[in-house]
């Protein structure tokens, strides 16, 4: 599994506000599909393994192949 990471880093990699992203994280959370883990101050989020995080990394995997052969 990936190394979680905070909101604002998740922010960074995926070019957007941090206000979007953590929208975005609230419902991820709330389909299951991502957890969350508090270290001190800082929440580190993950995807999970039930199924709709699952379905989530498959379609991120078939999107990278799809623009690797672009």
């Amino acid at each position: 599994m990936a190394t979680p990471l905070p909101a604002s880093d998740l922010a960074r990699v995926v070019g957007r506000s941090a206000a979007a992203t953590s929208q975005h994280i609230r419902v991820l959370r709330e389909v299951g599909a991502v957890t969350a883990a508090r270290s001190g101050n800082v929440i580190r989020y993950r995807m999970s393994r039930e199924p709709s995080a699952m379905v989530l990394e498959a379609i991120a995997r078939s999107f990278d192949l799809l623009a690797k052969r672009e």
